[in-house]
């Protein structure tokens, strides 16, 4: 198999920073070798964001906090991910922080919607990232990004990459 890596080194969806690191963390154990071990072909291995730590962004909306560096960089995410489809590669997207999931599932219903295909997603989390600026208690959108997927939510994130809804709330 093909296999593009796309490193998503984001920390602006949670209340505590690290995340950014986890990317970095896979790659320096040696991810690229396994995969080639395993009789993949990695044909890329890069991050699409240029962004600043989340040290120096301000915070904006406390309902959706980052909103702007967010949808900026799952934006690139998504850009990137139906690229890799189009190209023939399976995009392995590695990360930490779950407000990826955002670019993640657009790029892959982008490219669903082209090649005419019906997107459904198997979500594990502790958590359903199923709340709204409306119902957050806390602010942070990776507990958003499933909703925004769905349809719910803020503009920003439910028209992220492509207007609408990209995937049913039943699949």
């Amino acid at each position: 198999m093909r296999v593009k890596v796309i490193e998503m080194p984001l920390d602006f969806g949670a209340s505590r920073h690290g995340a950014d690191m986890g990317p970095s963390a896979i790659r320096l154990a040696g991810l690229q070798q396994r995969l080639e071990s395993l009789g993949h072909e990695v044909t890329d291995y890069f991050s699409p964001i240029d962004i600043k730590p989340a040290d120096y962004d301000d915070e904006g909306n406390p309902k959706a906090k980052y909103l702007n560096p967010i949808v900026r960089s799952c934006t690139q995410l998504a850009l990137a991910v139906e690229e890799s489809f189009r190209e023939g590669d399976f995009p392995l997207i590695i990360g930490g922080d779950h407000s990826i999931a955002l670019g993640s599932v657009a790029g892959v219903s982008a490219a669903c919607i082209r090649q005419g295909k019906k997107l459904g997603i198997l979500y594990v989390d502790a958590h359903g990232d199923f709340n709204t600026a409306e119902t957050t208690l806390t602010g942070n959108i990776h507990g958003e990004c499933m909703a925004a997927s769905c349809g719910y939510g803020l503009p920003d994130l439910t028209d992220l990459y492509f207007k609408g809804q990209k995937v049913n709330p039943e699949n």
